[in-house]
């Protein structure tokens, strides 16, 4: 699946443990949008932390230690009530919001808001994520990546059929709330959807999930993303 990379410059890659470079695993954390308040805001910096929407999410970390749930509620609701902001803003809010018994509308539950495919191969761990901002991600295993958040018709609908594959698992297999799953074992992949009331897993070794009906089309959307985000890369101007 993500193998198509050409050639790394491995001198250059800090290699720790595991063989997954640090920096990869401190972005593969963004990526999921729900974990706890505090591990949450320790990615956030202390500059940013004075505006909204990090104010927020700081004053209802405050407010749940001092067990006041009701003004963590009020202030995560400010957030998810505010138009414009990034889809896992929105996700890590309501993350924390249904932990503590607050749904979305009905319309909402359930709903595919983003995917993240990781794949742990020999070389590493490869990444691609997709969220209906039209934003998306590419890491590759030796923590390079593409980074992408603007508008453009090409890949905008490469983001809407990943998204749409995971409607449609979501549909099949439902949603839960949990944590930020760990690094899949070497030679799984692993197929993350997120909703805002909560998420689902699919996971398995690559050539058996790659079979599966809807596993196989996850991972070939996720493929052809991931080219096309290479593609956009490759023919940029050059600063």
């Amino acid at each position: 699946m993500f193998s198509l990379f050409g050639k790394k410059d491995k001198k250059k890659v800090e290699q720790p443990k595991g063989g997954i470079p640090s920096v990869l695993l401190a972005l593969r954390e963004t990526l999921y949008t729900n974990a706890s308040l505090d591990p949450f805001l320790a990615r956030v910096q202390d500059g940013a932390k004075s505006a909204f929407p990090w104010l927020n999410f700081v004053a209802a970390n405050q407010a749940l230690k001092d067990g006041d749930k009701a003004k963590a509620i009020a202030s995560l609701r400010q957030i998810v009530e505010t138009q414009g902001l990034n889809t896992r803003i929105y996700l890590q809010a309501w993350h924390t919001l249904v932990s503590l018994g607050e749904l979305p509308v009905e319309t909402l539950r359930g709903y595919t808001q983003g995917v993240v495919i990781e794949n742990h191969m020999d070389q590493g761990l490869d990444i691609v994520a997709a969220f209906t901002d039209h934003t998306a991600r590419y890491w590759n295993y030796s923590g390079t990546g593409i980074v992408w958040e603007t508008r453009d018709p090409e890949i905008d609908e490469l983001v809407f059929n990943l998204l749409s594959v995971g409607f449609e698992i979501t549909k099949r297999i439902g949603i839960g709330l949990r944590d930020i799953p760990p690094v899949p074992p070497k030679g799984n992949v692993r197929i993350y959807i997120a909703a805002y009331d909560g998420s689902t897993i699919g996971e398995g070794l690559y050539e058996e999930l790659s079979k599966d009906q809807m596993g196989g089309a996850a991972i070939g959307a996720a493929f052809q993303l991931m080219t096309g985000l290479i593609k956009k890369q490759q023919n940029s101007p050059k600063k």
